[in-house]
């Protein structure tokens, strides 16, 4: 009995530590999607936008490609492009062209690690 409940423990799909990476992978992909959405509808505005007019283009996005209502957290988004220097705008906003974002981006990733 001790070595099938051994074996089942260890062979189980979502012990604690699966469940909580799982959870921690799902928080990390979300932060992703937001920085992503944000950036990508900033760059194909024709224009620089609004907070709310962020909010509001993403979030008929998602409703009519996913059939949801989602609550778009515009400022996560724009707080993370603002950390990675790829965010133009006090009130109306923009984005670095993809070049230079995909320069900066790159030049963050050559100084990560310090050896």
């Amino acid at each position: 009995m001790a070595t099938l409940s051994s074996q089942l423990y260890f062979h189980n799909l979502d012990n604690n530590f699966g469940a909580l990476t799982h959870i921690l992978d799902a928080a990390f992909e979300q932060e992703i999607k937001e920085i992503v959405l944000a950036y990508y509808f900033l760059n194909e505005a024709k224009e620089p936008l609004s907070k709310i007019e962020l909010d509001n283009t993403i979030e008929q996005y998602l409703a009519k490609q996913y059939k949801q209502n989602i609550d778009f957290e515009v400022d996560d988004g724009l707080h993370k492009l603002a950390d990675n220097g790829l965010l133009i705008g006090k009130d109306k906003f923009s984005v670095k062209d993809i070049k230079t974002s995909f320069k900066l981006i790159d030049k963050q990733w050559d100084g990560f690690f310090q050896i």
